[in-house]
């Protein structure tokens, strides 16, 4: 017959492919299924993943990747990067930003400095190391802490 194409695939070898396809898409999705947990938080229901918990967790580096001055990758002797003449910037590990809006622009009021300032506080976040507060109250709520310990129980297999 003109104008049909045989397969390169017997009829067996594409059962057997979309057979195979199929078990490795349900047994993907059955291990990422028992890789996860589902919990109350904040009173809505939520699941959780190995892969959710990998997205928020803080990255810590070990000590075998880090920086070191006068070192390649592979431990050989280089000349280091910082050859002197600058200062080094540390930056502070405490500080505040001042959170405003402009009053002139959200409301279109003309700007008269004399009879008002066009901004308004609405609250300073400040840092502290690792935490971060607004006007004092800390940023880290009872849900945070339960998705950390999600996460703990996750990673440790439980």
């Amino acid at each position: 017959m003109e104008g049909v194409r045989k397969s390169s695939f017997s009829d067996g070898a594409a059962i057997l492919f979309v057979a195979l396809a199929g078990l490795a898409f349900f047994g993907l999705s059955f291990a990422a299924r028992a890789a996860e947990e589902t919990h109350s938080l904040g009173g809505r229901t939520v699941t959780v993943s190995q892969a959710d918990c990998l997205k928020l967790t803080k990255h810590v580096p070990s000590a075998d990747v880090a920086y070191k001055p006068g070192v390649d990758v592979r431990g050989r002797a280089v000349t280091p990067a910082e050859t002197g003449g600058s200062h080094s910037i540390v930056p502070p590990n405490n500080f505040t930003v001042d959170i405003t809006v402009r009053l002139d622009k959200r409301f279109n009021i003309p700007v008269t400095p004399d009879l008002y300032q066009p901004e308004a506080t609405i609250g300073t976040i400040t840092i502290e190391g690792d935490k971060a507060y607004f006007n004092g109250q800390p940023l880290v709520t009872e849900s945070i802490n339960k998705l950390a310990e999600i996460c703990s129980k996750l990673a440790q297999g439980k």
